[in-house]
Order: C-alpha cells, then structure tokens, then sequence
C-alpha cells in the first residue's frame, strides 16, 4: 500500500506508519475479511480499512474550532466495507471451509489410490504380455514331455476309472492327474531357465 511518490495511479499518496492495535480492533480486522468472504467480495487491505474508518471517524465528528478543517478525501465508494455478517454466518463460513477442507482431503487420497490402481492395471498389462511368452513355452514343453507322461498317465486314469463307482470321483481323479503334469511342466519350465 506504500505509495509515498504517488506513482500507483488511482491511489493516494502514502507513508507507512506503525500502528499498536488492541486485540479487540485487530479481532475487528480479522471480522471484515471473514464477513468479505462471506459476502464475496474481496476485503479490503487492513491499511485500507483503517485509512477509510480514520477518514469516516474525521467526517462524522463534529466540528469545532479546534478540530481543523474537515478532510477533503472521503473513502472510495468501491472500497466500502459489506454488511456486517452475522455470527451465525461466520461460523457457517468456518464449518464449510472445514468440510471444504475434509473434501480436499479426501480426494488427495482417491487420487492417490487411483495412481496405485493405474500402476496395479500397467503391471497387471505387463503381466499380460509375459503370459504370452509363458504360454508359448509351456505348450513347447508339453510337445516335449508329452510322450514321457502322458501315456503312464492315461494308464493310470484307466485303471482309476475302472475302480472308481462315480463320475464325480473320476473327475477328481482325472483332475489331480492334470494338475501333477501341469506342475511337472512348469518345474521343468522353471529348471530350464
């Protein structure tokens, strides 16, 4: 707000001073932003707030012959303070930067968990494309061992089969056989690279 040389166009030239305020004045202060933002209006800066009561105290006093002539410079229209807001409404503005807040949050963490869900998904997709590779070695190795296994399984499933009174106990049969080769091929798979 310094504007000692007038160089800020559409301002009063200004000094600074230093000013002692009572916490009452300065609870004032921090009032007229809250009631500002409330009405949504920019506040005005705190060098400005009190220029414009120092200037309105002066216009309102009554004058006496001691008290000089009346100041020229009345506050811009513009830079009026708002209506003063209720304490009701203040605390309301309180609470819903509060949830504001809380929602903010919030979505700090969604977004967080959807970068670790992205980077599950492109893991997953990489995943994918080693599947492929995987898979082609695995049929590889069943063309390899398939001889070597497949008829002492058979063997085995036939003679299980005949034993065996449900279909139920066949196909667990038959899935036990299935899974033991499968995992014969991926230790081999495994041994080999």
């Amino acid at each position: 707000m310094r504007n000692a040389d007038g160089h800020v166009a559409g301002e009063p030239a200004r000094t600074p001073v230093v000013l002692y305020l009572s916490a009452e004045a300065r609870e004032l202060m921090r009032r007229h932003r809250d009631e500002a933002a409330l009405a949504g209006t920019p506040p005005l800066v705190d060098s400005k707030l009190v220029e414009a009561a120092l200037l309105a105290y002066m216009t309102a006093r009554p004058r006496t012959p001691s008290a000089g002539p009346a100041p020229t410079a009345t506050p811009p229209v513009n830079d009026a303070p708002p209506p003063a807001a209720a304490d009701e409404d203040i605390e309301r503005l309180r609470q819903l930067r509060a949830k504001i807040r809380q929602l903010n949050t919030k979505l700090e963490h969604a977004d967080a968990e959807q970068d670790v869900l992205r980077e599950q998904m492109e893991s997953e997709s990489v995943r994918a494309e080693q599947w492929t590779d995987v898979r082609e070695k695995l049929v590889k190795r069943h063309r390899m061992e398939a001889s070597l296994h497949l008829l002492p399984m058979a063997t085995r499933l036939n003679a299980a089969f005949g034993e065996l009174q449900s279909d139920a106990a066949r196909m667990r049969a038959l899935n036990d056989e299935v899974i033991d080769y499968l995992i014969t091929l991926l230790d081999k798979l495994e041994r080999s690279s």
